[in-house]
């Protein structure tokens, strides 16, 4: 049980040498969390590569199969000894599988011995000597480095290991033949890892690679989930089953005590190839110091690729301000975009680089990140740093933030000073893995966030829209507006904790169909619609809208049109309407008691909404009552704020009154009404 379910221990307790990043990855792969360890042994050799050069990940030559040298027979003359280096890279050892043989069954005896005598001081015992008459010199697991055909063979020695080391990637203009390996398993029986099993079909969300429709758009689909990208897994004979080996091996070893250093090294004289995972050359490794003795200038992290192309190390951190080394933001995204190779080594759920963004400054610049027309590696974290917020003032009428096409960026912390503009934000098209959150946008005259198409990907890689206070400039202004663009619907989207200020025409409105969306503990203020659902015939499924309140409002969820028949899942509860004016929900023309109630048919879909409002909803006007199941004890209460003020951290935080003072619940079933819970 206490392995199941107890935290082990950090290596540092043991060994408080050890480097903290590599305790941290220690720490990863022994997660309980499933979700949270390292899904490959080729991510666990990428961080161990990135933390030992504090670079990108280092490939691995691919690997060559050393065979076992044979030996005359006892009667024979006596064979003099091979050296274990000698015979790992002496040429008449080494044997390429061309189909015409068949290759011995490979043995993972030794490995298993090994992992047996882990955490024991005394050796482990020696594996059976091999059955007479004819022994064999005992082969030694190595993985040599293949130099390139016109280098001088490696030393036999290895020199000690250089942490200052980097990984030197050719020009993606040049081209090197590679040298043939032919796998064991062709690369074409390889197996191809398709989208995942289809889940339950009442919740819908948009599939990415349906067709574009005749004006361009793309098309969305009432699929179970969302298309996701095809990985592709190829086996070989050596390269994928040596690396998981030896980083197995090797970790294990740092996890029990043993403090272990993972290397790629190389002669101090002679270049490595470096492989990617398909075989393909693409490029060397060299020592960035010199030889001891020798005196070099300084690399500054730069190494010379083919045709004297230079290439900067990726870096985790990049510092951006007056006094840092990067001046503007656009500045450090231009070192990831030219860079990007060193950022897409492998795919992974981590933030492969940090731009920092020093605090209290102004920057009269947007930020724009366009996946449709340029590569961009995933995992960018745009983040302000210090007190207080740094700020993005550009010049100009366009959006201060763009982002098309995007995925795994993440804004956070800035105040975004949009007065002139029409328009905030732009988000536009696929949004996977992406979050805007902790925002302050200010002096819009449209739109503060503008959701064009977008889709976010199922699961827990939804549009993220957290903690973001929108501050209208203008009173025809939308806090959010989500309609059709890139995609024909807007699908996976999460918005929490959004305060939307007025005044202003709407807090949110949905302008396009929709699926998969969650508007949660989010407060509209001094809106003449608190929510809007435009447009005719539409469909909405898998609609929540819970724990949010409506102040000063005039109308709260307002329906242009009846939806069509095929909506369902939406449901609407434990809001507050305070000061409302009007009816807290509306179907302004074609209301059909019976359709309304089909969409909103999961149970308890309608409940435990609140109002100061002591009017009945009147189903002939076309309204639907919110306040179920206790409508006497749930109009007209009385509610006490700490504060009124948008600005105020205590914003329509409940201090006293009528409401149920319920606590507690989890993050997506909070349990009190409105946005806010009792203050404690």
């Amino acid at each position: 049980m206490w392995h199941q379910t107890r935290t082990p221990p950090p290596i540092s307790d043991d060994r408080p040498d050890v480097p903290a990043r590599l305790a941290e990855i220690v720490e990863t792969m022994m997660n309980k969390a499933t979700d949270d360890r390292f899904q490959t042994a080729n991510e666990v050799f990428a961080e161990l590569s990135e933390w030992l050069g504090d670079g990108p990940a280092i490939p691995i030559a691919k690997p060559i199969t050393p065979v076992a040298q044979p030996v005359a027979p006892p009667v024979a003359p006596p064979v003099a000894p091979v050296a274990p280096e000698a015979a790992a890279v002496d040429k008449p050892s080494v044997q390429v599988n061309d189909g015409s043989k068949a290759e011995p069954p490979a043995t993972d005896d030794g490995l298993a011995n090994f992992l047996s005598g882990l955490g024991d001081d005394t050796p482990a015992p020696p594996a059976p000597p091999p059955a007479p008459p004819v022994p064999a010199v005992p082969v030694v697991p190595v993985v040599p480095v293949v130099p390139p055909a016109s280098a001088a063979p490696p030393e036999t020695a290895l020199p000690p290991f250089d942490p200052n080391a980097v990984a030197t990637v050719l020009d993606e203009s040049s081209t090197v033949a590679p040298v043939d390996f032919s796998p064991t398993v062709s690369e074409a029986a390889a197996a191809t890892v398709g989208p995942g099993a289809s889940q339950d079909t009442s919740f819908p969300v948009i599939d990415t690679s349906a067709s574009t429709t005749g004006d361009g758009r793309r098309s969305a689909r009432s699929s179970s989930s969302r298309s996701r990208k095809k990985r592709k897994t190829t086996s070989s004979a050596g390269s994928g089953r040596a690396i998981r080996i030896a980083v197995v091996a090797v970790v294990l070893i740092a996890a029990i005590g043993g403090a272990f250093s993972l290397v790629a090294r190389f002669s101090s004289k002679s270049s490595g190839v470096l492989y990617d995972d398909k075989g393909n050359v693409i490029g060397t490794v060299t020592p960035t110091n010199p030889e001891p003795g020798k005196t070099k200038g300084k690399t500054k992290g730069k190494t010379k690729g083919k045709g004297g192309a230079s290439v900067v190390k990726a870096r985790k951190t990049l510092e951006v301000g007056p006094d840092a080394e990067f001046k503007t933001i656009g500045a450090a995204l231009t070192f990831v975009q030219k860079n990007r190779e060193g950022y897409t080594r492998r795919k992974s759920r981590r933030v492969k680089v940090e731009i920092n963004v020093q605090g209290g400054h102004t920057y009269a610049e947007s930020i724009v990140i366009d996946g449709k027309k340029q590569t961009w590696p995933p995992g960018i974290a745009i983040l302000s740093k210090g007190v207080s917020p740094a700020k993005l003032a550009p010049s100009g009428a366009g959006p201060v933030v763009r982002l098309n096409q995007v995925e795994f960026v993440t804004i956070e912390g800035f105040q975004i000073e949009a007065k002139g503009k029409q328009t905030a934000i732009v988000l536009r098209g696929a949004q996977d893995r992406v979050a805007l959150s902790n925002l302050v946008v200010e002096g819009f005259s449209k739109t503060g966030i503008h959701a064009e198409g977008v889709a976010g990907d199922p699961g827990q890689d939804h549009l993220q829209l957290n903690d973001i206070r929108m501050v209208s400039g203008a009173p025809a202004a939308v806090g959010l507006l989500m309609s059709d663009g890139e995609y024909d619907m807007t699908a996976n989207v999460d918005v929490r904790r959004c305060r939307l200020v007025g005044p202003m025409a709407t807090g949110l409105s949905f302008a396009a169909d929709a699926s998969q969306v969650t508007v949660q503990e989010t407060i509209v203020q001094a809106a003449k619609t608190g929510v809007l659902f435009a447009g005719k015939n539409r469909t909405w499924r898998n609609l929540a809208l819970r724990n949010n309140t409506f102040y000063q409002v005039e109308r709260g969820l307002v329906f242009e049109e009846m939806p069509a028949e095929s909506s369902d899942g939406v449901s609407f509860r434990m809001n507050l309407f305070v000061e409302q004016q009007g009816p807290e929900c509306i179907v302004e023309k074609g209301y059909a008691e019976l359709k309304f109630s089909q969409m909103v048919n999961a149970a308890g879909a309608i409940r435990d909404n609140w109002s100061t409002r002591s009017k009945a909803a009147t189903p002939k006007s076309g309204e639907r009552e919110l306040m179920l199941p206790g409508l006497e004890s749930q109009r007209g209460v009385k509610v006490e704020f700490s504060s009124t003020d948008p600005a105020a951290p205590d914003f329509m935080e409940p201090s006293g009154g009528g409401l149920p003072p319920r606590g507690g619940g989890n993050r997506d079933d909070p349990r009190f009404v409105g946005a806010r819970a009792f203050r404690r």
